[in-house]
Protein backbone atom coordinates (compact mmCIF):
# COMPACT_ATOMS: atom_id res chain seq x y z
CA UNK A 1 0.00 0.00 0.00
CA UNK A 2 2.50 2.33 1.13
CA UNK A 3 5.18 1.79 -2.42
CA UNK A 4 1.90 2.04 -4.43
CA UNK A 5 1.22 5.54 -2.51
CA UNK A 6 4.84 6.92 -3.42
CA UNK A 7 4.06 5.94 -7.29
CA UNK A 8 1.01 8.01 -6.71
CA UNK A 9 2.72 11.05 -5.75
CA UNK A 10 6.04 10.77 -7.49
CA UNK A 11 6.47 10.40 -10.81
CA UNK A 12 9.23 8.06 -12.68
CA UNK A 13 11.58 11.26 -14.05
CA UNK A 14 10.97 12.96 -10.58
CA UNK A 15 11.96 9.09 -8.62
CA UNK A 16 15.39 9.00 -10.74
CA UNK A 17 16.46 12.56 -10.46
CA UNK A 18 16.01 12.37 -6.47
CA UNK A 19 17.69 8.75 -6.52
CA UNK A 20 20.71 9.55 -8.12
CA UNK A 21 20.98 13.11 -6.18
CA UNK A 22 23.44 13.87 -3.57
CA UNK A 23 20.73 15.53 -1.70
CA UNK A 24 18.11 14.16 1.12
CA UNK A 25 14.85 13.57 -0.63
CA UNK A 26 12.03 12.19 1.19
CA UNK A 27 8.17 11.95 1.02
CA UNK A 28 5.80 11.80 3.76
CA UNK A 29 2.13 10.67 3.63
CA UNK A 30 0.01 12.56 6.26
CA UNK A 31 -0.17 9.73 8.90
CA UNK A 32 3.54 10.32 9.25
CA UNK A 33 5.46 7.35 7.62
CA UNK A 34 8.01 7.83 4.79
CA UNK A 35 6.24 6.76 1.43
CA UNK A 36 9.67 7.33 -0.45
CA UNK A 37 13.36 7.55 0.56
CA UNK A 38 16.43 8.42 -1.86
CA UNK A 39 19.65 6.52 -1.33
CA UNK A 40 20.99 9.54 0.35
CA UNK A 41 18.38 9.69 3.00
CA UNK A 42 18.45 6.32 3.73
CA UNK A 43 22.20 6.19 4.05
CA UNK A 44 21.94 8.95 6.20
CA UNK A 45 19.30 8.23 8.32
CA UNK A 46 21.12 4.46 8.99
CA UNK A 47 19.20 1.86 6.91
CA UNK A 48 21.00 -0.49 4.60
CA UNK A 49 18.56 0.50 1.75
CA UNK A 50 16.47 3.19 1.24
CA UNK A 51 13.27 1.35 0.87
CA UNK A 52 13.95 0.26 4.45
CA UNK A 53 12.49 3.29 5.76
CA UNK A 54 9.27 3.01 3.76
CA UNK A 55 6.30 2.39 6.12
CA UNK A 56 8.79 4.03 9.11
CA UNK A 57 7.95 7.26 11.00
CA UNK A 58 10.68 9.95 12.55
CA UNK A 59 10.17 8.22 15.45
CA UNK A 60 12.05 5.09 14.11
CA UNK A 61 14.58 6.69 12.08
CA UNK A 62 17.95 4.90 13.25
CA UNK A 63 20.16 7.55 14.04
CA UNK A 64 19.54 10.20 17.18
CA UNK A 65 18.00 12.59 14.69
CA UNK A 66 14.99 10.30 15.69
CA UNK A 67 15.04 12.34 18.87
CA UNK A 68 13.19 15.58 17.31
CA UNK A 69 10.76 13.40 15.54
CA UNK A 70 7.88 15.39 17.46
CA UNK A 71 8.99 18.64 15.87
CA UNK A 72 9.42 17.25 12.56
CA UNK A 73 5.74 16.01 12.47
CA UNK A 74 4.74 19.69 13.37
CA UNK A 75 6.52 20.56 10.76
CA UNK A 76 4.77 18.35 8.37
CA UNK A 77 1.50 18.96 10.19
CA UNK A 78 1.49 22.88 9.23
CA UNK A 79 2.85 22.30 5.47
CA UNK A 80 -0.27 19.89 4.86
CA UNK A 81 -2.78 22.13 7.05
CA UNK A 82 -1.78 25.47 5.43
CA UNK A 83 -0.61 23.99 1.96
CA UNK A 84 2.68 26.38 1.77
CA UNK A 85 6.19 25.06 2.13
CA UNK A 86 8.20 25.87 5.01
CA UNK A 87 11.62 26.04 5.42
CA UNK A 88 14.11 24.99 8.19
CA UNK A 89 17.22 25.06 9.66
CA UNK A 90 18.55 21.67 11.06
CA UNK A 91 21.36 20.69 13.04
CA UNK A 92 21.71 16.77 13.92
CA UNK A 93 23.33 13.69 14.77
CA UNK A 94 23.18 11.24 12.03
CA UNK A 95 24.17 7.19 11.39
CA UNK A 96 27.35 6.97 13.58
CA UNK A 97 26.68 10.03 15.62
CA UNK A 98 28.45 12.10 12.60
CA UNK A 99 26.75 16.00 12.93
CA UNK A 100 24.88 17.40 9.06
CA UNK A 101 23.57 20.74 9.04
CA UNK A 102 20.85 21.47 6.44
CA UNK A 103 18.86 23.60 5.13
CA UNK A 104 15.39 21.28 4.86
CA UNK A 105 12.56 22.51 2.38
CA UNK A 106 9.34 20.88 3.14
CA UNK A 107 6.70 21.35 0.27
CA UNK A 108 3.02 20.13 0.30
CA UNK A 109 1.82 17.54 -2.53
CA UNK A 110 -1.26 18.77 -3.75
CA UNK A 111 -4.15 16.37 -5.70
CA UNK A 112 -6.25 17.98 -8.22
CA UNK A 113 -8.55 19.63 -6.24
CA UNK A 114 -5.11 21.21 -5.03
CA UNK A 115 -5.76 19.58 -1.40
CA UNK A 116 -2.03 18.96 0.38
CA UNK A 117 -1.92 14.59 0.40
CA UNK A 118 1.99 14.76 1.24
CA UNK A 119 4.95 16.36 2.08
CA UNK A 120 7.70 16.22 0.14
CA UNK A 121 11.14 17.10 1.78
CA UNK A 122 14.34 18.33 0.44
CA UNK A 123 17.48 18.46 2.36
CA UNK A 124 20.81 20.60 1.38
CA UNK A 125 23.47 20.06 3.31
CA UNK A 126 25.21 23.49 3.77
CA UNK A 127 28.57 22.15 5.45
CA UNK A 128 30.55 22.87 2.18
CA UNK A 129 32.72 25.63 0.23
CA UNK A 130 31.82 24.73 -3.06
CA UNK A 131 29.13 28.08 -3.96
CA UNK A 132 31.12 30.36 -1.48
CA UNK A 133 30.89 33.32 -3.70
CA UNK A 134 27.73 32.85 -5.22
CA UNK A 135 25.84 32.37 -1.71
CA UNK A 136 27.98 35.91 -0.62
CA UNK A 137 26.44 37.47 -3.50
CA UNK A 138 23.17 36.42 -2.99
CA UNK A 139 22.51 36.50 0.45
CA UNK A 140 24.05 40.62 0.12
CA UNK A 141 21.08 40.73 -2.56
CA UNK A 142 18.99 39.48 0.28
CA UNK A 143 19.61 42.42 2.97
CA UNK A 144 18.74 45.24 0.71
CA UNK A 145 15.90 43.33 -1.02
CA UNK A 146 13.28 41.77 1.43
CA UNK A 147 11.80 40.20 -1.65
CA UNK A 148 14.59 38.23 -1.92
CA UNK A 149 15.24 34.48 0.05
CA UNK A 150 18.33 35.10 2.50
CA UNK A 151 19.26 31.31 2.11
CA UNK A 152 18.37 31.57 -1.53
CA UNK A 153 21.77 30.30 -3.22
CA UNK A 154 23.82 30.41 0.56
CA UNK A 155 24.88 26.59 0.62
CA UNK A 156 28.54 27.18 1.26
CA UNK A 157 29.48 27.14 5.07
CA UNK A 158 32.92 26.45 6.75
CA UNK A 159 32.26 24.86 10.48
CA UNK A 160 35.67 24.56 11.71
CA UNK A 161 36.40 27.51 13.66
CA UNK A 162 38.71 30.32 11.88
CA UNK A 163 40.84 33.47 13.95
CA UNK A 164 38.43 35.80 14.89
CA UNK A 165 39.70 39.06 15.08
CA UNK A 166 36.65 40.64 16.70
CA UNK A 167 37.10 38.03 19.74
CA UNK A 168 33.24 37.30 19.49
CA UNK A 169 31.80 35.69 22.51
CA UNK A 170 29.92 32.15 21.92
CA UNK A 171 26.65 33.63 22.15
CA UNK A 172 27.22 36.99 20.10
CA UNK A 173 28.71 34.13 17.27
CA UNK A 174 25.27 32.00 17.82
CA UNK A 175 23.19 35.47 17.79
CA UNK A 176 25.10 36.51 14.57
CA UNK A 177 24.58 32.82 12.76
CA UNK A 178 20.88 33.08 13.51
CA UNK A 179 20.59 37.37 12.72
CA UNK A 180 21.64 37.01 9.30
CA UNK A 181 19.17 33.77 8.24
CA UNK A 182 16.01 35.17 10.38
CA UNK A 183 15.09 38.91 9.18
CA UNK A 184 13.40 39.60 12.64
CA UNK A 185 14.37 40.02 16.10
CA UNK A 186 11.60 37.96 17.68
CA UNK A 187 12.64 34.97 14.78
CA UNK A 188 15.75 34.79 16.24
CA UNK A 189 14.70 35.24 20.05
CA UNK A 190 12.34 31.80 19.37
CA UNK A 191 15.46 30.15 17.77
CA UNK A 192 17.77 30.75 20.90
CA UNK A 193 15.33 30.74 23.06
CA UNK A 194 16.01 34.03 24.45
CA UNK A 195 13.97 36.77 25.69
CA UNK A 196 13.70 40.09 23.33
CA UNK A 197 16.04 42.16 26.01
CA UNK A 198 18.85 39.72 25.77
CA UNK A 199 18.48 39.26 22.01
CA UNK A 200 18.39 42.86 21.50
CA UNK A 201 21.52 43.46 24.47
CA UNK A 202 23.67 40.74 22.23
CA UNK A 203 22.70 42.86 18.67
CA UNK A 204 23.99 46.09 20.36
CA UNK A 205 27.23 43.99 21.41
CA UNK A 206 27.29 43.05 17.69
CA UNK A 207 26.89 46.62 16.35
CA UNK A 208 29.40 48.00 18.80
CA UNK A 209 31.92 45.31 18.10
CA UNK A 210 31.34 45.43 14.23
CA UNK A 211 31.68 49.46 14.66
CA UNK A 212 27.91 49.68 12.78
CA UNK A 213 25.08 52.13 13.76
CA UNK A 214 22.38 50.06 12.72
CA UNK A 215 21.41 46.28 11.56
CA UNK A 216 21.86 46.77 8.35
CA UNK A 217 24.86 48.11 8.67
CA UNK A 218 26.07 45.06 11.22
CA UNK A 219 25.43 42.93 8.35
CA UNK A 220 27.13 44.45 5.69
CA UNK A 221 30.27 44.57 7.85
CA UNK A 222 29.33 40.49 8.57
CA UNK A 223 28.88 39.92 4.94
CA UNK A 224 32.12 41.32 4.40
CA UNK A 225 34.30 40.16 6.75
CA UNK A 226 32.89 36.32 6.13
CA UNK A 227 30.67 35.25 8.64
CA UNK A 228 27.88 34.54 6.50
CA UNK A 229 29.59 31.30 5.62
CA UNK A 230 30.81 30.42 9.15
CA UNK A 231 28.94 27.80 12.04
CA UNK A 232 29.52 28.88 14.96
CA UNK A 233 31.17 25.22 16.11
CA UNK A 234 29.20 25.49 19.83
CA UNK A 235 25.38 25.05 17.29
CA UNK A 236 26.76 21.21 16.97
CA UNK A 237 26.43 20.48 20.87
CA UNK A 238 23.03 20.23 20.80
CA UNK A 239 20.40 18.95 17.93
CA UNK A 240 18.23 21.65 16.43
CA UNK A 241 15.11 22.23 13.91
CA UNK A 242 14.25 25.96 13.46
CA UNK A 243 11.84 27.28 10.98
CA UNK A 244 12.85 30.00 9.02
CA UNK A 245 10.18 32.15 8.12
CA UNK A 246 10.15 35.20 6.04
CA UNK A 247 8.71 37.99 8.37
CA UNK A 248 8.80 41.57 8.25
CA UNK A 249 12.18 42.60 10.41
CA UNK A 250 11.06 43.88 14.14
Amino acid sequence: MTEKNSIEFITPSMRSMMDASPDIWACKLPDTEFCYANPRAGQLCGYAKPEDMIGDTDYDLHCAAAKCAYLFQQQDSEVLQTGKPLRMLDIQPYANGEWRAFVDTKTPILDAQQQPQAVLCHDVEITNAQTLELGQLLAAFALHDPEVNALAGANSYIISPRPDPLALTQQEAEMLFFLLRIPSIKGVARALNLSLKIVEQRLDSLKFKFGAINKAELFDQALRQGYLTQIPPSLFNQQLTVILREESCV
